[in-house]
């Protein structure tokens, strides 16, 4: 709760996303207390929660995504057919600047809000669709990125083996769960854009998932120079004018992946113009028995010196 209350500064109200991290799903429910007196009553950012290692006397590690940009929130609390209703204190999404944000999904059926026996991603994806139709963002075409956390019971191996990797669902009937009052909304791309996937150990999901889906998409009202987004060389990145995503996966020796990783971000950042210093925000993830905070650190700072970038944003280290 103390590490919550500090969260207030910048209000976490403010935020469009926030990324919860816990070292255990055992503090969900505590957690979602503390949380929510950091917010106003209405309209919440929209929130992914997972367990993961964190440092020796960390009780919880906020990353929130805030814009100058005006958003608005998707906050269904009641029972429905097309997605299920929010466990936590959280919106199922925001939209700002023409980006939809979603909140963590897992495989809940939304009329009895219990996991499914089995399909969890699928189930997933279905709900993750149908929000971003109410929000005006069509993900089978217009996703620029899936996260997707995998359980430690499951593993990032058994979820691809599955065939649980994020995408879209292979379903007779795409729209069978988007409600009945609304319509695909039109892709601000020309063609359907394959999203950049990012897969993740945690060690603990919300209600005990195999998978959270956590998606970014760009809506129908997105500035008109979202029309241009296209893959980069290295297939890791997807620019757009204002915006580039960088994912990529780096296996192996630490310094040697953290130096892969730096040397795709500059690649990325040539291919589309952009200064060294463009970069934003910056994620390491890393294994927890990888290394101390401080050599892990230090490994980032020396990598990205190396590409020839700027001194790294703050970076999200677990």
């Amino acid at each position: 709760a103390g590490t919550l209350a500090a969260a207030r500064a910048p209000p976490l109200a403010a935020a469009a996303h926030v990324r919860l991290a816990l070292p255990s799903m055992a503090a969900f429910e505590a957690s979602n207390g503390a949380y929510a007196r950091c917010l106003r009553p209405v309209n919440p950012p929209a929130r992914a929660c997972v367990a993961c290692p964190l440092p020796a006397g960390v009780g919880a590690v906020v990353d929130a995504f805030v814009t100058a940009s005006p958003r608005a929130a998707l906050h269904v609390q009641s029972v429905s057919p097309w997605a299920p209703a929010c466990i936590g204190p959280y919106a199922q999404a925001t939209v700002a600047g023409g980006v939809a944000r979603l909140a963590g999904v897992i495989g809940l059926e939304p009329w009895s809000m219990t996991l499914v026996d089995r399909g969890e991603a699928a189930r997933a994806r279905a709900s993750a669709d149908a929000v971003g139709v109410a929000v005006g963002a069509d993900l089978r075409r217009a996703a620029l990125l899936v996260t997707c956390f995998a359980s430690e019971a499951v593993g990032v191996e058994g979820l691809a083996a599955a065939g649980q990797t994020g995408g879209p669902a292979d379903d007779p009937d795409p729209d069978a769960y988007i409600d009945p009052y609304l319509r695909r909304p039109p892709s601000p791309f020309a063609a359907p854009l394959t999203p950049l996937r990012v897969f993740l150990l945690a060690r603990g999901l919300p209600r005990g998932a195999a998978v959270e889906l956590e998606p970014v998409a760009a809506t129908a009202a997105a500035p008109r120079g979202f029309r241009s987004a296209h893959r980069l060389a290295n297939q890791h990145a997807i620019a757009a004018p204002g915006c580039l995503c960088v994912a990529l996966a780096a296996a192996g020796d630490l310094k040697e992946g953290l130096a892969a990783a730096a040397e795709s971000v500059a690649a990325a950042l040539r291919a589309a113009e952009l200064p060294p210093e463009a970069v934003a925000i910056a994620r390491a993830h890393v294994r927890a028995d990888a290394g101390t905070e401080a050599a892990v650190g230090a490994a980032v700072a020396a990598a990205w010196a190396r590409a020839g970038l700027a001194a790294p944003p703050p970076a999200l280290s677990w």
